[in-house]
């Protein structure tokens, strides 16, 4: 038994305009389009909100600090070698380091390059907690030279506060350069 066809619709079949065609096609390509932007637009929120960027070596580094209140204030509210070595033999810590910060004052200018100076903290830690460590990166007591990473953060709000101040924003890049005058 044969199927009878005349009761579909010729539009169904074959289309007789090659407008209607194309206009399909076009569709078809558009809606492709939409959903990889749609499936790209969830990825991009989900790293956002949910992703982890990993650092050196696998491992992510938090900072801890003790909560500051009224009662404590003007304390020395910094770890002592007991409480980190409390913190070292919890199970789901790999290590942990102080961060040992400056105890006098400390200015760093750029000279007649940048007519910029300010009052900054330092602080040291072991070389293993430094993400990019660079190979030039060493200081021994004495010397003149001191190697200083700054932070993208600050580098950050350095180029939001420089041009109210009419100097000159800098990159990552750029900044490495500068021969920083540090004054202690």
């Amino acid at each position: 038994m044969t199927p009878d066809y005349s009761t579909i619709s010729p539009f169904l079949v074959s289309s007789k305009s090659k407008w209607s065609r194309s206009l399909g096609y076009i569709g078809l390509c558009l809606g492709v389009i939409l959903l990889l932007c749609s499936v790209q637009m969830y990825m991009n929120v989900q790293q956002f909100i949910g992703g982890k960027e990993i650092k050196k070596s696998g491992y992510d580094f938090v900072s801890v600090s003790k909560l500051i209140t009224d009662q404590n204030m003007g304390k020395d509210n910094r770890f002592t070698a007991a409480e980190i070595h409390e913190i070292q033999t919890q199970p789901f810590i790999t290590d942990a380091a102080p961060l040992i910060s400056n105890e006098f004052r400390a200015q760093i200018s750029a000279g007649n390059i940048i007519p910029f100076s300010t009052d900054l903290f330092l602080e040291a830690i072991q070389d293993d907690f430094i993400d990019s460590v660079p190979p030039s990166f060493h200081w021994k007591p004495g010397e003149s030279h001191v190697p200083v990473i700054l932070s993208a953060d600050y580098l950050e709000m350095y180029n939001i506060f420089a041009p109210s101040q009419d100097l000159p924003q800098l990159s990552e890049s750029s900044i490495g350069k500068v021969q920083l005058q540090l004054d202690c």
